[in-house]
């Protein structure tokens, strides 16, 4: 019997940090206009931080949306707070 392994990792290529920022500034106003208002963003090599507050769980997940749909993402920590 043989086997096959296949360790292949396909990763987004690159994109300038300035780029990307402005990329997700534009999904945002695309898809939650309201909740990107309050969001701070910060990039660096393909990372995305969120911070700041949003006023729903249904925004702050719009918000994680448009930002994981952001091509040359590749990863996002989300530090957004709900607003009591």
């Amino acid at each position: 019997m043989r086997e096959v392994r296949n360790l292949i990792a396909v990763e987004p290529p690159a994109i300038e940090a300035h780029r990307l920022r402005a990329e997700i500034e534009g999904a945002l106003v695309r898809h939650a206009a309201h909740a990107a208002k309050h969001v701070e963003i910060s990039v660096a090599d393909g990372k995305v931080i969120l911070t700041g507050q949003v006023p729903s769980w249904a925004e702050r997940n719009a918000v994680v949306g448009a930002v994981r749909g952001t091509p040359g993402v590749r990863r996002i920590d989300n530090q957004l707070r709900i607003q009591t």
